[in-house]
């Protein structure tokens, strides 16, 4: 293994062949189940990438965080970008689910389902229950199901899959306060590359955002994240995988 070769975990994993047509349909409301198993597929993929980057950034992680160099700048610039990411496509995951309802109550989708184990069923159940506080309009939500709908919605509508220039700006006011007569320095690379060039700037923005969003609530996104990664992991993996035998899929192994 050469040591430039950053997808050397996924060289000769098994593969296996499946009929394309498992995700199409001619009856219209077994179509809208398709839709919807194939953009969670979609939405596995989009999660299992950014574990892997997150697993691999951290491995470079600096040695000397503080230290204020165009090392660390970069690292931390990446990290703040997997951030908004993260936040972004959870939201699009319980926003995906409480748009299809009507797949989820489908006799093919409630198949599925019936062939989940006790444990993934419940790994399941629990992104449902979150979808449903993310989503709700119900006055009579706890404060933490509150704080959790309003947090992903403010970092998904202003930072992750679309930009509000006031929040941005504001993030910005934030991390440059001027604390005890001194403020924040702010920094710049130039380079004749896209390698060697950074605002680093605008990332500090999108930090001081997350200070004005999360706040204090860092520690229970942070255990929520990892509920809904380890759930993510293992219930939306199986009910793909069930939904395709369902539909009379087989596996055929190519290598």
């Amino acid at each position: 293994m050469e040591t430039n070769d950053i997808l050397y975990e996924f060289r000769n994993l098994k593969i296996s062949e499946i009929n394309p047509n498992i995700f199409i349909s001619n009856d219209k409301q077994e179509q809208e189940v398709c839709n919807f198993m194939l953009s969670l597929a979609l939405l596995y993929n989009d999660f299992k990438d950014l574990v892997w980057l997150s697993k691999n950034l951290i491995s470079v992680k600096p040695k000397e965080p503080v230290e204020k160099n165009s090392y660390n700048g970069h690292y931390g610039g990446l990290v703040w970008h997997l951030e908004r990411l993260y936040y972004s496509l959870m939201r699009e995951l319980f926003k995906i689910i409480c748009e299809n309802i009507e797949s989820i109550k489908h006799e093919m989708f409630i198949e599925t389902e019936r062939k989940l184990g006790k444990e993934v069923k419940t790994c399941w159940q629990s992104i449902i229950d979150i979808s449903n506080e993310v989503n709700s309009d119900n006055k009579s939500l706890d404060e933490e199901s509150k704080l959790l709908k309003e947090i992903f919605m403010r970092i998904r509508n202003n930072l992750g899959y679309h930009f509000a220039p006031k929040e941005i700006m504001n993030g910005y006011k934030t991390f440059f306060k001027s604390e005890n007569g001194k403020a924040e320095e702010s920094y710049i690379s130039l380079g004749n590359s896209l390698s060697k060039r950074r605002f680093y700037f605008a990332d500090a923005a999108v930090e001081g955002c997350f200070k004005n969003i999360v706040g204090k609530n860092h520690e229970m996104l942070s255990k929520t994240f990892q509920k809904v990664i380890e759930n993510v992991n293992d219930a939306i993996y199986e009910i793909v995988i069930n939904f395709i035998t369902v539909r009379k899929g087989c596996f055929r192994d190519v290598r």
